[in-house]
């Protein structure tokens, strides 16, 4: 999604994921999740009623247990220091580690600690940064064979620090990187138990961006949507400026209420197109009450805001700007997370809580 000016932030790209092919100059040896035996000859069912179906639910019955089991070896084998990752910088977005001389390399994991802190973007602390590595194992797209997220901090003591999160899978008996985003302080981010990464950015007092994404079973990345939101705009005042489709709009109405101005990025692709408006719930009873996870606060439902006598709709028309209602954005988010296999069972995740590294 575009960066809307907020400065030193960047949200996650999007980025059209698929595991590159492994030239691991040492690779793990004995681990072949093609040579796992799905059952002998002479056990199979011969029933010529038994469907195509049923054999392929039995097979993948009996496959995942055992590949889990490998891959869970492989990756004790990364965390111990002795596999390596090949590191595919093409689905990385990290703001302050430049990964220009890791690029399509087999790294081991305290060589991608070291060129975290040896490559941090700003040389002038390079030579002061210092790194940590966490880790856990995910599910991603929940279909019960386990990934690696892999946490590494980086940034100067006593100062900013960088979470730059990463998952890992097992590509028939290879790891290779699948996504990499980085969390610090104006850029929080989470991921859940299925793969689900959200980041919460801040520009500054009333400028907000979230992105969603996921990672499926698969191991390709699924970018979902995002947003930006700039709030409590005041007409005639140095907060009278919105940023909507690449450049400022001057608003030149005044409001008796307070409203949040929505930028939505519904494809996946570069840029925001979408637009929206809502009213800002000052005080709401319940605290649920027209709560989204794109926006900290309550939004009205009010559609009457979006009639042409509205002077907000009438700017916007002004503007060339076309406006969609919140409950129109929201089913379009449902939409687009429908189309890319996305279900409520995976947001539902718990949220991942790394363990140091011994």
């Amino acid at each position: 999604m575009k960066k809307y000016a907020i400065a030193a932030l960047s949200l996650c790209a999007v980025l059209m994921t698929a595991c590159a092919e492994d030239n691991n100059e040492n690779p793990v040896q004995g681990v072949d999740t093609e040579s796992v035996t799905i059952g002998s000859e002479q056990n199979k069912k011969t029933d010529s009623v038994k469907s195509e179906a049923e054999d392929g639910a039995g097979e993948q019955a009996k496959e995942s247990p055992e590949t889990d089991s490998s891959s869970e070896g492989l990756y004790e084998s990364f965390l111990a220091g002795e596999a390596k990752v090949h590191f595919n910088s093409e689905n990385m977005n990290f703001e302050n580690w430049n990964t220009t001389n890791i690029e399509n390399k087999e790294l081991t994991i305290q060589e991608l600690a070291d060129s975290a802190k040896k490559d941090f973007v700003d040389e002038e602390f390079a030579s002061e940064c210092v790194s940590d590595v966490e880790y856990s194992y995910i599910d991603c797209g929940n279909d019960g064979v386990k990934e690696l997220l892999v946490k590494i901090t980086a940034g100067i003591p006593e100062g900013v620090q960088f979470d730059n999160y990463m998952i890992i899978r097992d590509n028939a008996g290879s790891l290779q990187t699948v996504f990499g985003v980085d969390s610090w302080d104006r850029n929080y981010v989470t991921v859940n138990e299925y793969g689900v990464i959200k980041t919460d950015g801040s520009g500054g007092w009333g400028t907000f961006s979230f992105n969603k994404s996921y990672v499926d079973g698969n191991g390709a990345f699924h970018p979902l949507y995002g947003s930006y939101v700039t709030e409590y705009i005041d007409a005639g005042t140095e907060r009278g400026s919105l940023w909507f489709n690449g450049s400022s709009h001057e608003l030149d109405v005044n409001t008796n209420d307070s409203y949040a101005f929505l930028a939505f990025n519904l494809d996946g692709k570069d840029g925001d197109e979408t637009y929206s408006y809502a009213r800002i719930i000052e005080n709401p009873g319940d605290q649920d009450s027209g709560s989204r996870e794109y926006y900290y606060g309550s939004l009205d439902d009010d559609d009457s805001i979006y009639d042409d006598s509205n002077s907000l709709k009438q700017f916007f028309d002004r503007e060339g700007l076309k406006i969609e209602t919140i409950k129109d954005i929201d089913k379009m988010i449902a939409d687009r997370e429908a189309a890319e296999g996305f279900t409520d069972d995976l947001d539902k995740g718990a949220e991942v809580t790394t363990q140091p590294l011994k």
